[in-house]
């Protein structure tokens, strides 16, 4: 059987031998790791995992699991001083309702810590 691909995307390995839903997101990774490299960044963490909501046990006693968001890679920007979460994202992922509205839901969490989320289409 053969592994579930989103939009008809190829599986691409980076040179450090991770394993990526795209070529394009094995390229990032590259570059990435390149600038980790040379200093420019640091701290570069790969599927960052971010709770917008909460888990909870609702009235009934059933529970409900947290609503989590994962981005591609987050680091820190030596250059801008500066937290830097960065998604890697196609034309037909973002016209996605799912992504939309979890997308609002981060926006609004990094908001609050003064952090953006950027897509590279």
């Amino acid at each position: 059987m053969r592994p579930y691909r989103k939009y008809k995307n190829r599986f691409s390995f980076c040179n450090q031998s991770h394993k990526h839903p795209s070529m394009k997101e094995a390229g990032a990774c590259n570059q990435l790791n390149l600038m980790q490299l040379a200093k420019e960044i640091k701290n570069l963490k790969q599927q960052p995992k971010f709770i917008l909501q909460p888990g909870f046990i609702r009235a009934d006693g059933k529970k409900v699991r947290p609503i989590t968001y994962t981005a591609d890679f987050s680091f820190y920007d030596n250059k801008y001083k500066c937290q830097r979460i960065i998604d890697i994202k196609s034309v037909a992922t973002i016209r996605n309702r799912a992504y939309v509205i979890k997308k609002k839901m981060l926006d609004y969490q990094l908001k609050i810590k003064g952090l953006v989320l950027e897509e590279e289409i």
